[in-house]
């Protein structure tokens, strides 16, 4: 399992950080209500607390998590909409209004109003980690992770203690995991072990960083073993396996590729180099690595459905549907068999003649 997967459960408890201190400020008051799904007074104490303090973000952030969970997320972009035209001098407004657009992924819009909340008042807290977020997680065309991260870097400089820098810190720590960046990371998880309110989260960051170490050893290990031993393939898989594992993609489809040289009628690890050039976006090469592992191995279930998709992507749909049919022929209780299934339709829709008018 990567360690990615792992920090899954340290990133929920950060989202709704320090919901049972022991001496509740307004604000965490407002996490608990949230926490305990009640929403209608989450929203109603967020409405308090922003009606003392316009500018108080973390207020408006659980309200608007609030009304999405109630599906109202349009009454309020309505809502602070009004409140700008009356008052558009309000950072608060336009953070708030910015949030709601992120949530309803309305990205332009959403980027126009939490830039305007700074540009008012520079020291609003968790704009600078919402804007880093959409650079990061979404697909909008102006989307660039170095942006990104400059964006966190500047929540972090406003108050390295606050809940804005505490989200920073696991986002970026998995950001970093994503990328194959384990020192980075880890990093960051110690920032949360000093900073964080909640022991659960400071527990679970000493974990994380506990297992980058063990994985960072093991990874020395198997790298001795590949130096002193450099015609044994398995200490070759092994190491790329740990690569893969921690998030170092590139590297280990590297030390694949060196693997296959030593051997190449090895199905599984021609199905495992595949799938990491596939995750590459290494469409075609992709596609080659994974025939040959059905070749050489013609009941291999998951290299036939990597097969499919990499064709998929690379621009062959009759290879694509032919490898999608025979993946589920041989495991026809496989996951997502229905999304599988609709993409054969599709492309059997695509693939019929068309009627001339």
């Amino acid at each position: 399992m990567r360690i990615a997967a792992k920090w899954v459960s340290l990133v929920v408890c950060l989202v709704l950080l320090a919901g049972c201190a022991s001496k509740e400020p307004p604000i965490y008051k407002l996490i608990s209500l949230y926490q305990q799904q009640k929403y209608d007074e989450a929203i109603a104490l967020a409405e308090k607390l922003t009606a003392k303090n316009p500018d108080d973000s973390q207020a408006y952030r659980f309200l608007v998590r609030s009304a999405l969970a109630k599906n109202e997320l349009e009454k309020y972009q309505q809502k602070y909409r009004e409140r700008i035209q009356q008052k558009p001098g309000v950072a608060g407004y336009h953070f708030a209004l910015g949030y709601v657009e992120t949530q309803l992924k309305n990205i332009d819009a959403a980027i126009a109003e939490l830039q305007k909340a700074l540009e008012i008042n520079p020291n609003i807290e968790y704009a600078h980690y919402v804007l880093g977020w959409i650079h990061i997680n979404t697909e909008h065309p102006g989307a660039d992770p170095e942006k990104g991260l400059a964006e966190w870097a500047k929540e972090e400089q406003l108050n390295p203690k606050s809940l804005g820098a505490l989200q920073v810190y696991a986002d970026r720590a998995n950001y970093y995991l994503r990328a194959g960046n384990a020192d980075a990371a880890e990093k960051d998880y110690e920032k949360i072990t000093l900073h964080a309110f909640a022991q659960a989260d400071i527990t679970g960051a000493q974990n994380v960083i506990s297992r980058i170490q063990e994985l960072r050893d093991e990874l020395a290990k198997a790298e001795a073993e590949v130096k002193n031993d450099p015609k044994n393939p398995e200490s070759h898989f092994k190491l790329g396996m740990l690569q893969y594992n921690n998030g170092r993609l590139k590297d280990a489809i590297e030390t694949w590729l060196k693997t296959v040289d030593l051997d190449p009628d090895n199905a599984e690890l021609r199905n495992y180099l595949g799938k990491a050039l596939l995750e590459d976006k290494q469409y075609g090469d992709a596609a080659k690595q994974l025939q040959e592992a059905v070749k050489l191995d013609s009941k291999m279930v998951m290299a036939y459905y990597n097969l499919a998709v990499a064709e998929d992507f690379f621009g062959q749909p009759k290879k694509a549907l032919e490898h999608y049919k025979k993946y589920i022929e041989l495991n026809p209780a496989a996951p997502k068999l229905d999304a599988i299934k609709e993409r054969i339709a599709t492309l059997e829709q695509e693939a019929a003649p068309k009627k001339k008018s």
